[in-house]
């Protein structure tokens, strides 16, 4: 007797009735006319066993549906294992389910992290600066991409503005059609190394910026997220303020010299088309060649605004 007992034991073992498991999707979209979610909506069987138990338990609802098509709700991993003792008097396979289900109604959902590697590479070749070098980490991106649309989609990268540290990422689905149907946010930290144009010196501020004052460094632009000066009208720009030495030359450093200078006198241009009257007039401002000083004709006091025209002519025209 005590021997049979050990095989009908030991045969327990070996076929429990709970055998398989049941395995919970951390995200997933319900059928637009669902009422109520069911674990055929939130499980895959793995097993014999398994799937048996979900053909006869697979419909029984456990949960309201969301309240309206593209609605989303959140359903915690432990009430949904009490939803389930509740409503099914059978023992159940091995539940694995994560910590939170996101459930939405209709619609679809698309994983972002398989999408990583081709948005890290469309990443880096958009933000690598000639001659530089980008890596990537810290990624911010939310896991899933909800649709409230069932079309078929493709995902496309909305390029950042070029820059360095944390990198604003959007990503757009698009319809067959072209039209967005739906779209994500995030962020990214981009490490950039590059050769850039940095100060040899210190430099005061309204110091024209020539040959002798920049050299060529690599340096990590991480914690820059603005554009570097590229070295354009070297010679021909002057710093806003003071620069110490080492320091990158980014963009918004600089400005034009000014060929009219606060104080200098110059010739004032009326012409309008009819008639042409050149003044002497003082510049009350600095001014680059194509933009707008305020002067003072030095004959009748008036302050007007004019176009730079070179160092010693400012236009005012339409009078």
């Amino acid at each position: 007797m005590r021997g049979l007992l050990v095989v009908f034991f030991v045969a327990l073992l070996a076929s429990p009735a709970s055998a398989g498991r049941l395995v919970v999707a951390e995200a997933l979209c319900l059928p637009a006319t669902a009422e109520a979610i069911t674990l055929g909506h939130l499980a895959q069987a793995e097993g014999e066993d398994a799937a048996a138990f979900m053909e006869r338990w697979g419909q029984t609802p456990l949960l309201p549906a969301p309240g309206g098509v593209g609605r989303r709700s959140t359903v915690d991993g432990s009430k949904l294992r009490q939803a389930l003792a509740r409503a099914v008097p059978a023992p159940a396979p091995e539940l694995v389910l994560p910590e939170q289900i996101l459930v939405q109604r209709g619609g679809q959902v698309l994983a972002v992290g398989p999408m990583l590697p081709a948005l890290e590479r469309a990443l880096v070749e958009h933000l690598t600066p000639a001659g530089g070098e980008v890596r990537l980490r810290d990624w911010r991106l939310p896991a899933w991409l909800f649709l409230a649309s069932e079309r078929p989609a493709r995902v496309r990268l909305v390029p950042p503005a070029p820059g360095a540290g944390t990198v604003a990422v959007h990503l757009e689905a698009v319809d067959e059609a072209g039209a967005v149907i739906g779209s994500l946010s995030g962020t990214v930290v981009a490490e950039v190394w590059a050769e850039v144009l940095c100060a040899v010196r210190s430099l005061a501020r309204g110091e024209v910026v020539g040959p002798e004052a920049v050299v060529r460094r690599r340096v990590n632009l991480t914690q820059g997220s603005k554009p570097v000066w590229d070295g354009t009208n070297l010679g021909n720009v002057r710093v806003r303020s003071q620069v110490p030495a080492g320091a990158v030359f980014w963009a918004e450093m600089l400005e034009p010299v000014p060929v009219v200078e606060r104080g200098r006198t110059v010739t004032l241009v009326y012409d309008n088309g009819r008639l042409r009257l050149a003044v002497p007039a003082q510049s009350l401002e600095d001014g680059v060649v194509g933009g707008t000083v305020r002067v003072r004709n030095l004959q009748s006091q008036r302050v007007v605004a004019g176009r730079v025209v070179d160092a010693a002519t400012v236009q005012v025209g339409g009078l």
